[in-house]
């Protein structure tokens, strides 16, 4: 593993910088909605109100879906093999040795959460190994995710986190002015090396919308962002992977990334170097992807292929300051 050297600040305008240091959210097409990221579970729980959706996690093992507290889980479309805990499976008793209690496990990532009411924010404790991954968990790479927000069918926004730090345990979490009733996080990462395995714990939500503006000395910032999503779908061959978390409460801030038709500026509340992972090392098969999945597939039983949505998300921002 070679390590990330630290990504120096670009010399943008300060009204982007704010923007992707605050936002890094992309908004939605049918709604003015406004969507506030986090990665730390404290300031989450401060600033939202939230509180406990799930509360610990029981071990159901293999499921179809399955309803946590107020949260019902499901595979969204590209994912496969959703394990709520380790029961009956060869990872028992847990997914991830270094995240205690039960944890949730796909083979893609791609997970559906529905909220039982309208909310106006889901957070949610995240791991992503590098050193520490799990035999079966595929070579480790560094993980881009994709959080799209619905009521009902209607999409109300979406946001993507990156650069999220590895082997510890973390957060992430997204605030809304717009409620909604249903996520889906995908694993959007462009790698042959997609199939590795990040992992999930407890989920929590809240019931207060996020402001539209920002308070600034000398004025307002009234931050408005819109999407443009082209997507593309590829055949892919089943995996299957492990994911896991139920962790200790403390959390590694994570960097957001904000793409716009100019330039692309990732921005973090607290400057750190991550590793990186090299994904030279492991011997591909004919599909482009490491053998290793016949390992790892030993612990799901068998589905059939999926595809797999790749999306490539190009947003466009919108700044009024009033001084």
């Amino acid at each position: 593993m070679t390590s990330r050297p630290q990504i120096p600040h670009r010399s943008l305008p300060s009204l982007l910088v704010l923007v992707a240091a605050l936002s890094g959210a992309a908004t939605p097409r049918a709604t003015s909605a406004e969507i506030k990221t986090f990665g730390d579970m404290a300031t989450f729980l401060a600033e939202t109100g939230g509180a406990a959706a799930t509360g610990a996690l029981p071990d159901l093992g293999l499921v179809t879906t399955a309803t946590v507290g107020s949260v019902t889980f499901g595979v969204a479309p590209g994912g496969d093999n959703l394990a709520i805990g380790a029961a009956g499976t060869l990872a028992a008793p847990d997914w991830y040795a270094l995240l205690p209690g039960n944890d949730i496990a796909l083979g893609f990532e791609n997970l559906s959460v529905a909220t039982a009411a309208p909310v106006y924010a889901l957070g949610w404790e995240f791991a992503q190994p590098d050193v520490t991954m799990p035999s079966f968990g595929g070579l480790a790479v560094d993980s881009t995710y994709e959080v799209s927000l619905y009521h009902g069918a209607t999409l109300v926004g979406q946001a993507q986190f990156t650069s999220i730090p590895t082997d510890v345990v973390t957060f992430l979490g997204v605030w809304s002015s717009a409620p909604f009733t249903h996520a889906e996080i995908v694993d959007v990462t462009q790698s042959p090396f997609v199939d590795d395995d990040e992992f999930f714990g407890e989920f929590f939500s809240g019931t207060t919308p996020t402001s539209t503006t920002v308070s600034k000395p000398g004025g307002t910032l009234i931050r408005r962002v819109s999407t443009i999503s082209a997507r593309s779908r590829a055949g892919r061959s089943f995996q299957s992977r492990a994911l896991a978390s139920h962790a200790a409460r403390f959390a590694v801030p994570a960097s957001v990334q904000v793409r716009t038709r100019s330039f692309v500026f990732a921005g973090s509340w607290t400057a750190s170097s991550h590793g990186e992972r090299s994904s030279s090392t492991r011997q591909l098969g004919p599909s482009g992807r490491g053998s290793r999945r016949s390992k790892r597939a030993e612990r799901y039983s068998p589905h059939a292929p999926v595809a797999r949505s790749d999306e490539a998300i190009l947003t466009s921002v919108c700044i009024d300051f009033l001084c």
